[in-house]
């Protein structure tokens, strides 16, 4: 099992018609988001216009939860979604999308496989059962945490992930998580 600490220095920085984005990760390694030959890519999102049209991703199924700020997405002209901090929203990649509101986001796109995104909170600690059905795990965490995983504790800064990767399907591992505020991305890699 493979576990890194990422800091937002170590982001790809590239912008976009409403801001500029941060790749956190993209799978496999060698993938280029510009070439969409990616399973799962996820990033953060500066919304700084108070209008932006998302990037058309056939083929891609995406994830966002606004991390600060409200967000109100209109999915092809009629679907009207207003989405609060922190408050998880999935949708087709192909869907013609235009936001409304400055915030920032967190992405999780995922191609030809498998994945979820889910809002955490464990200020007592959660024990979570890994590699029962995803190979990759990522969390974002907005508050500092401490991480208990394979007899290492890791504490990690509020603005930071961890990404997780199983070098084998099914690989068992347990972890403890204690962090007010995170979220929790998996994705199906094999």
């Amino acid at each position: 099992m493979n576990i890194k600490i990422i800091q937002k220095s170590d982001t790809k920085v590239s912008g976009w018609s409403g801001g500029i984005t941060r790749e956190w990760l993209i799978w496999p390694p060698i993938a280029e988001y510009t070439q969409r030959n990616f399973q799962c890519r996820i990033s953060t999102a500066q919304v700084d216009l108070p209008e932006s049209v998302f990037t058309p991703l056939p083929d891609v199924h995406r994830f966002i939860a606004p991390l600060n700020g409200e967000l109100t997405l209109i999915h092809n002209g009629h679907i009207h979604l207003h989405l609060q901090p922190l408050q998880v929203h999935e949708f087709p990649g192909e869907w013609q999308t235009l936001s409304r509101g400055q915030a920032e986001d967190l992405n999780l796109m995922l191609k030809g496989i498998q994945g979820a995104m889910t809002y955490m909170t464990s200020p007592e600690g959660i024990s979570l059962d890994l590699g029962q059905s995803f190979q990759l795990e990522a969390w974002y965490f907005l508050k500092e945490a401490t991480v208990s995983m394979n007899n290492q504790v890791f504490q990690v800064n509020e603005g930071e992930m961890i990404i997780i990767h199983s070098l084998q399907d099914k690989e068992i591992a347990m972890a403890k998580v204690v962090c007010d505020r995170w979220f929790r991305m998996q994705a199906n890699i094999f």
